[in-house]
């Protein structure tokens, strides 16, 4: 197995208190991910779980859902679903910078034959970041 991972961070124009409003509530993705058409959360064994269903087709991510102590890095991890084969893991972490906030999206996977994942991965990113500023520039 050959574990891939893609970064993408961004910085906006934005106070860290402002853009944890909606990147921490895990269904806020809808809002702002311009591949994300639905989504619904549901516990399971006392366990957060997301189901988003993506654009463009029949897939779905059904992801575990977790926030650090300090409520500033939220992780994810599909159990069904689209990847879930491949182990798929990912975190967006908020930081405050100069001028606004630093967001990190930060995934990684397992697979035994590499394709374009890492590509996939980091056009998701770069899309859920792009559709982010957007919504954040209309509020």
């Amino acid at each position: 197995m050959k574990i891939l991972g893609a970064s993408i961070e961004r910085e906006l124009p934005y106070e860290k208190e402002l853009v944890l409003r909606f990147v921490a509530a895990p269904a806020m993705i809808v809002n702002w991910h311009p591949w994300i058409e639905k989504v619904s959360i549901f516990e399971e064994q006392g366990l957060q779980f997301r189901r988003s269903e993506i654009s463009g087709g029949n897939s779905e991510l059904i992801e575990k859902y977790w926030q650090d102590e300090d409520g500033d890095e939220f992780h994810y991890q599909v159990v069904r679903g689209l990847w879930s084969d491949f182990r798929y893991r990912s975190k967006i972490s908020v930081e405050t910078c100069k001028g606004g906030s630093l967001v990190s999206w930060q995934g990684r996977l397992m697979t035994n034959k590499p394709d374009d994942e890492v590509e996939q991965m980091e056009a998701f990113f770069e899309e859920g970041l792009n559709g982010l500023e957007v919504f954040l520039a209309d509020l």
